[in-house]
């Protein structure tokens, strides 16, 4: 009897010790559940914030449009005053009009041109390691590209380099709905002059990384080797060659 009361005992001690195990995975279970209703609500509220951004989105691309509509007017007024000179219109009051009415649409295009000018700098600076500046001026003489670089920069591979990222950064102005513009560029062999491999290397890389950011399409042909982990799929999407024909772009001699 005392044995088996010593048994017993043991027993006793055994599911006292296996209760409180429980009680700590029980204790454990519950604040495995808090947490994942914590990330649950977390959760919610980034989805909340993604449908949001939708939103504002939507909300730029139809402000992009109400801006390229009065580009358009802005350059029939342009046009209207040029006649005007032209003719040698006498008419001060409809002139004075037409000069209001062309500060009124620059002041509210002016958002646009400045962002334009910041993208700009930004792809510089992407592109050229380095203190160097980019920026954009618009006016009725045209469209001036400007790089500094220890003083204004103007050699045949930085010229080539500004339309380069004057593209790009008109691209990254369509993706945040500034622009009436489809988010499609294509490059045809952008490396010229002495434009370095560096540079040009970094100008895969810079796109690369817009590519989580964004959906957009960009297509560059090039006979210079882009960089190694980038010439494959799925970045790399055709090779050609100029012979034979059936390696060609379309697949035969034209």
């Amino acid at each position: 009897m005392r044995r088996r009361r010593k048994q017993t005992l043991t027993k006793v001690e055994e599911f006292t010790n296996s209760i409180a195990t429980k009680k700590n995975e029980r204790r454990d279970l519950i604040a495995a559940v808090s947490r994942a209703k914590s990330e649950l609500a977390t959760c919610q509220l980034a989805e909340e914030k993604a449908e949001g951004e939708q939103d504002r989105l939507f909300a730029a691309s139809r402000d992009g449009d109400r801006l390229l509509e009065k580009a358009k007017e802005l350059e029939e007024l342009v046009k209207e005053r040029a006649e005007a000179i032209t003719q040698g219109s006498s008419s001060k009051r409809l002139h004075d009009e037409r000069e209001g009415q062309i500060r009124l649409i620059r002041q509210q295009n002016e958002v646009a041109v400045r962002r334009l000018s910041q993208l700009f700098d930004v792809v510089i600076r992407e592109l050229v390691p380095g203190e160097i500046e980019g920026s954009v001026l618009i006016d009725g003489k045209g469209i001036t590209l400007k790089v500094s670089q220890g003083g204004e920069r103007s050699t045949a591979a930085i010229e080539s380099l500004k339309v380069v990222a004057f593209d790009i950064a008109v691209l990254i102005l369509a993706l945040e709905g500034a622009a009436s513009l489809p988010t499609f560029l294509l490059h045809d062999s952008p490396r010229e002059a002495d434009l370095g491999q560096s540079i040009y290397d970094r100008l895969f890389r810079f796109i690369q990384s817009l590519e989580d950011k964004a959906h957009f399409q960009y297509i560059v042909t090039t006979t210079t080797e882009p960089p190694s982990d980038l010439s494959r799929e799925p970045w790399l999407r055709a090779t050609l060659r100029g012979g034979p024909p059936p390696d060609r772009l379309m697949g035969c001699d034209l």
